[in-house]
């Protein structure tokens, strides 16, 4: 076999772009051949990589945030030429809790309302009620979940018991997931004994 027949320059197979949530982790995968084995690099189009971990063909991001979204470059180099080869990541938001604004108390329902959260320009799909009751020392003693359309901004409790504490928060749903359940954006109600 003659040195012409043995030296071939680098190809690189398709890299495929991503779409993740933010704080999910991001794989990229840079398969290149050639003779002699081609060096691999990665860049980033606008900026700088901040990768996890960086191996050769293999480019992590533990969790990904919105200034890792972008045009990825995958470079394969060998002695005979060099070539390059594009992926894009998209970094999506889900939607942001919303905050209960208030509650109207009668003495068989509780009604919790709330405001629209942002969500990115992705649409809230639904919202979670989570209802939990609380004993004396304000610790959880149950838990139930109510799922609301995401045209409707209120929920009604019922089957309430006087003398008894519930905290409710709300959750909201997009394509991308669900908010985070944030106990900060909460509601304490105390049901006041007749």
């Amino acid at each position: 076999m003659n040195e012409a027949q043995r030296n071939v320059g680098p190809s690189i197979s398709p890299i495929e772009n991503k779409t993740v949530t933010k704080g999910e982790p991001i794989l990229l995968l840079c398969n290149a051949t050639g003779d002699p084995a081609p060096n691999v690099s990665w860049s980033k189009a606008s900026g700088t990589i901040n990768p996890s971990y960086v191996s050769g063909k293999e480019l992590w991001i533990l969790s990904a945030k919105l200034s890792d979204a972008g045009k990825y470059i995958c470079t394969a180099k060998n002695d005979v030429s060099m070539t390059t080869v594009e992926a894009f990541v998209t970094v999506m938001l889900r939607p942001h809790s919303p905050v209960p604004l208030s509650t109207q108390i009668t003495h068989l329902t509780i009604n919790v309302y709330w405001k629209k959260p942002k969500s990115h320009g992705y649409p809230v799909l639904m919202y979670s009620v989570h209802r939990v009751e609380l004993d004396q020392a304000g610790q959880e003693v149950t838990s139930r979940t109510y799922h609301v359309n995401e045209d409707v901004h209120h929920y009604e409790a019922g089957d309430i018991e006087s003398g008894k504490t519930y905290k409710f928060y709300v959750t909201a749903w997009n394509t991308h997931g669900e908010s985070v359940k944030d106990h900060r954006k909460s509601v304490t109600v105390k049901v006041q004994k007749p």
